[in-house]
Order: structure tokens, then sequence, then C-alpha cells
């Protein structure tokens, strides 16, 4: 089972737990579409870093790159990893409070006569 059908299942079972979810749990199917499309992106990506022409002046940076300054830099790929991750982060978080339940009034177990 990937893990986009089990994010997808856990979002569903959070509706079904409570109606106050619903919002959330709205928002979380949002959320897995995102990540659906963050990783649609990553094929394209792969595809413009072959199709950009070697030893121009300005390169764009799909992957980290070290900067004159000596930094480490993120590219474009490292970034929609990390946007990735967060989301995931975000849909993996506990998005109910657990129920009190109030004890019954009367006792209706007891003794037949």
């Amino acid at each position: 089972m990937t893990l986009k059908k089990i994010v997808m299942i856990g979002c569903l079972s959070l509706g079904l737990m409570s109606p106050f979810t619903y919002a959330d749990t709205t928002m979380n199917e949002t959320l897995v579409r995102i990540v659906n499309q963050l990783d649609a992106l990553l094929p394209l990506i792969d595809q413009a870093e072959r199709e950009q022409p070697k030893n121009q002046r300005v390169m764009f940076h799909f992957s980290s790159f070290e900067g004159s300054d000596g930094q480490l830099h993120t590219g474009l790929r490292d970034d929609i990893m990390s946007m990735k991750a967060a989301i995931l982060m975000q849909l993996d978080e506990a998005q109910i409070d657990p129920a009190s339940v109030t004890p019954m009034a009367n006792d209706f177990i007891g003794a037949h006569s």
C-alpha cells in the first residue's frame, strides 16, 4: 500500500469519527492533493535539469549548491521536498482531541425479578 493511500485512508477515517473534524478533513484532502502535485513536479524538474544548456554564465540550480559565499544553498528540488515534508508532518499530526464521555445518570443493568 502506498503512502498516499495510507494518508488518504487516514484522512477519511478521521472524518467519520466526528462531525467537528469535517473542516480538518477537507483541508487534509486538499493537502494530500498538494502533495500529489508536488510529486508530479519532480519528473518535470528532472527533465528541465537535463535540458539546461551546460557552461552557461547563469545556471538554474535544481539541487543544492555551494555559493560563492561558501554557504550551501537549496535548489528547486530541495525546496519542493521541504514543502512536501512540512505538509506530510501536518497530515501526520492528530487532528482530533480525545472525547470526554459523560457517565449515564441511570444504571440499566440489574437483577430482573
